[in-house]
């Protein structure tokens, strides 16, 4: 990841934190939805996603 998880979240703003693993069909059906609430909602609250393959230590 180019910055550690707690300095993505660590905002003024909310942050939905995803954790996805790329074999997982749920995980990729929920991404249209939560790209839905990001464009509803805009920039009151920031969308991480963060695969648990990359970075296992944080799941």
């Amino acid at each position: 990841m180019e910055m550690n998880l707690s300095e993505k979240i660590d905002k003024d703003i909310p942050t939905l934190v995803e954790f996805i693993n790329v074999n997982c069909e749920p995980c990729a059906m929920i991404e249209p939805t939560l790209q839905q609430v990001k464009n509803s909602i805009g920039k009151r609250v920031d969308i991480v996603v963060v695969n648990i393959q990359d970075v296992p230590e944080v799941a």
